[in-house]
């Protein structure tokens, strides 16, 4: 469930058409992005470990960073990680949501789904996509048992990027003449690898959760073979 702490970075990826050099600032986002917040996970990481006990943390309900400050009796500072904690989840949430909108709108332009979902108002911004999409994921994350919620996101998250890495080197293989934006090293051996990575880390998660995801999965077949596929435009084009 780690995993779950860099969900976000591929939300970079999906806003590419609204960057206005995506072959350098995509790639350079991205890879800074990650190597900043790796560096704080694991200095953050040795801080705690070396503060307090793991076995204390794991008696405890709930918890957290700021449970370890707690506990040494520095509460002016698990007040402030607090605080952190919740500006950081909201703008999380955001970018999300902004990633959400963005894949939709282009499934919809694209005819996977209806076109009238990628409306956008007088400044081109998809704005009743974003708000309805909102509303969706609050009356979601305001029923559902957080736990439950994790464990699919992370499924989703990882069983997403398990089919970008191999659909990279099947595509650059059977569609040679396409546009190339962005450079893929080592393929396609290192995509394969982080596919494999990544499924490995999936069979980690709960057989409910694998349940549950084999569901949507046959909900989302569903919808691409009785509408996606017969009025994409692809299919027009063939």
């Amino acid at each position: 469930l780690v995993f779950f702490a860099f969900i976000g970075f591929d939300i970079i990826a999906t806003a590419a058409e609204e960057a206005k050099e995506p072959k350098r600032t995509v790639p350079l986002g991205i890879t800074i992005g990650l190597g900043i917040v790796i560096f704080l996970y694991v200095m953050v990481t040795l801080v705690t470990s070396g503060m307090i006990s793991y076995d204390k943390l794991a008696q405890m309900k709930s918890p957290s960073l700021a449970t370890a400050f707690e506990l040494v009796g520095a509460d002016w500072a698990a007040q402030i990680i607090s605080f952190g904690i919740l500006v950081g989840l909201t703008t999380v949430v955001m970018v999300l949501l902004l990633g959400l909108t963005r894949v939709v709108f282009a499934m919809s332009r694209d005819k996977l789904l209806p076109e009238g979902i990628s409306h956008t108002n007088k400044r081109g911004v998809p704005a009743t996509l974003q708000i309805v999409s909102s509303i969706v994921v609050a009356l979601i994350a305001s029923t559902m048992d957080i736990s439950v919620l994790a464990d699919m996101v992370n499924i989703g998250t990882l069983s997403a990027f398990v089919l970008v890495c191999v659909g990279v080197p099947i595509m650059r293989k059977k569609r040679p003449d396409l546009e190339r934006a962005f450079k893929a090293p080592g393929s396609p051996w290192l995509p394969l690898i982080v596919a494999a990575v990544c499924f490995v880390v999936m069979l980690y998660l709960s057989v409910l959760t694998w349940i549950r995801f084999l569901v949507w999965l046959a909900a989302g077949i569903t919808i691409y073979f009785a509408y996606s596929y017969k009025h994409s435009r692809l299919n027009e084009k063939a």
